[in-house]
């Protein structure tokens, strides 16, 4: 029952220890589920501080938008007011700046003419209100740009699943820490129930010993007795009993003596060679030599002959001693009923099977210990070596996963597109500067991480917020003419960031090929006046275009020019 015992505590105690093991990784996880549930708290405070700042940008847009129709409507009722004010500045017998005339018949009413000032504070109020509108807009931006950062830490789950993670993760702890303790108290008790089975393994030896004893002593009780039945047979010969044939001994004594010294010695010797015989084909069968021959080669050591042969003289000296004491019997009066000894027989027969099968057993039992003491280190080295594999292979699965987009990342955003973004973010604030004069306040880009369509990756997204409507659209939805110039910006935006990132080196040369045809008049002249405001700066602007208007606008300039007979010259205007 105690191998078994020890089986059973040490299965439990693996189970135990292996759960046990998970502690670090349990704890890595509890500390993880903590991060994110505050990560989910931070993510829905800064969803409601969001849709706040969206219902302000929407505000101050609207209001942006209003000042700018404002600032139009002032600036039509001003052209359409100048009659007036120049007829407040006509003067009786003066002539009209206009048509000379020195009278006045009918000067046009001044009453509501739009002064300068009006004009101005309009445009005052105009860049308050895209002021506003802009710190609203970078407001919006931040607080979404944390939002993402939130809802990433958060792994995309809500405050109640972050909490109920959290929950769970600390219940994790807490088995893995119970496990620990339990694997402990297992090793004490397995230490325990060593001890147990080191007594009883001494014990056992004990035995041993004392069943080869008490197997010595049978063989010497058996062979006096063989010895005592053949001396009485002898002494008695043809007479009815010992005493009376007693009187005619004494004169043969001596010879009688003589003649049972050799009788017992070879009756001795044979019982003695024959046990031996049995003793050796026992051994050999028990024992793992082939024959007598492979026993032999596997001697003793000499000290070890030594005691044993001390033992054998003891044995002699102890059998003479019996042989005096057996002839001192004969000289006795015996029992006239012989001894039974098949009693004695049978209980040293059953002592040498039950120590025959204590040996086997020994032996067995010795052999499945050592085995399964190799399968338990090899069973604990292979759990040591899969778990610090399987803990590093989940390090570098996470890692691989955030990388490339997959796991809890919904965006599907790799770790290229997350740093593009960054990139993408600063190239659009550096664009809407160019973007903000050339529409005239009108239009203004946003990087947009919106889920894409059918699972596709996101994160580089670009989305037009304008000014007029206080909506956002897409791209595709602006005319040729906006495309170039929104183009053009973010062209500019990408050589400022470009120079801020290459350590202040400078990208003094631009070209610009096409794109100028699908401009009408008034935004060919915005273009143009950006293009001129770059080559003021100190770049050189190429622009290529068949565009006759640009070739009015742009001094220096390369023709190519075809030829009838197939190639083509470069001329210098």
């Amino acid at each position: 029952a105690l191998p078994g015992r020890i089986a059973a505590v040490t299965a439990e105690r693996d189970d135990a220890r292996r759960l046990g093991d998970r502690l670090p990784a349990m704890e890595s996880a509890r500390v993880a589920a903590e991060l994110r549930r505050e990560a989910a708290e931070e993510a829905a405070r800064l969803q409601q501080e969001c849709a706040a700042a969206d219902r302000v940008l929407a505000e101050t847009t609207s209001a942006q938008a209003a000042a700018q129709s404002a600032l139009a409507d002032l600036r039509q009722r001003r052209i359409d007011g100048m009659a007036g004010e120049l007829a407040s500045a006509l003067i009786e017998d003066h002539p009209c700046p206009v048509c000379g005339a020195r009278e006045h018949p009918a000067p046009a009413d001044h009453s509501a003419a739009v002064s300068v000032e009006d004009i101005a504070a309009a445009e005052t109020r105009r860049d308050e209100a895209a002021r506003r509108e802009q710190q609203a807009s970078s407001t919006c931006t931040s607080l979404q740009v944390e939002l993402a950062a939130a809802l990433a830490r958060a792994d995309g789950r809500d405050v109640e699943t972050a909490k109920a993670g959290l929950d769970a993760a600390v219940a994790a702890e807490k088995e893995a820490l119970a496990a620990a303790e339990a694997a402990r108290l297992r090793d004490g008790e397995l230490v325990e129930l060593g001890a147990q089975q080191s007594a009883l393994e001494e014990r056992r030896v004990q035995d041993e010993a004392a069943l080869a004893e008490a197997r010595e002593q049978l063989a010497l009780v058996v062979q006096r007795d063989e010895a005592a039945r053949t001396a009485i047979d002898e002494a008695r010969g043809s007479y009815a009993s010992v005493a009376e044939r007693m009187a005619e001994a004494h004169a043969h004594l001596a010879v009688a003596r003589r003649l049972l010294d050799a009788e017992a010695e070879r009756a001795r010797r044979q019982q003695a060679a024959a046990e031996a015989a049995a003793e050796r084909d026992a051994a050999l069968d028990a024992s793992e030599f082939s024959d007598v021959e492979a026993a032999a080669a596997a001697l003793r050591p000499l000290a070890v002959q030594t005691e044993l042969d001390e033992r054998v003289t003891t044995h002699a000296v102890q059998r003479e001693k019996e042989r005096a004491l057996l002839f001192d019997l004969e000289l006795r009066t015996l029992p006239e009923e012989p001894i039974d000894l098949a009693p004695v027989e049978q209980a040293a027969r059953e002592a040498r099977a039950a120590w025959s099968a204590a040996v086997d057993e020994a032996t067995r039992a010795a052999g499945d210990a050592v085995r399964l003491a190799g399968l338990i280190d090899a069973a604990k080295d292979e759990h040591a070596r899969t778990a610090e594999d399987a803990a590093e292979f989940e390090v570098l699965q996470a890692l691989a996963d955030t990388i490339a987009g997959r796991g809890a990342n919904t965006r599907k955003m790799t770790l290229e597109t997350f740093v593009l973004a960054a990139e993408l973010e600063e190239i659009v604030d550096a664009a809407n500067r160019r973007l903000h004069d050339m529409s005239e306040g009108r239009y203004r880009l946003q990087h947009s991480d919106a889920l894409a369509a059918r699972g596709a990756a996101s994160g580089l997204g670009i989305v037009v917020a304008d000014a007029f409507t206080g909506q956002t659209r897409p791209p595709q939805s602006l005319s040729g003419g906006e495309t170039f110039l929104t183009s053009l910006a973010l062209a500019l935006g990408l050589a400022e960031v470009v120079t801020a990132r290459a350590g202040g080196i400078r990208l003094d040369t631009l070209f610009i090929d096409e794109g100028f045809g699908s401009l009408d008049g008034d935004t060919l002249d915005v273009a143009m006046r950006t293009l001129d405001e770059l080559r003021q700066g100190g770049r050189t602007v190429g622009v290529i275009s068949h565009v006759e208007a640009m070739q009015e606008q742009i001094p220096a300039q390369l023709t190519v020019r075809a030829l009838p007979n197939g190639p083509s010259v470069i001329e210098t205007r």
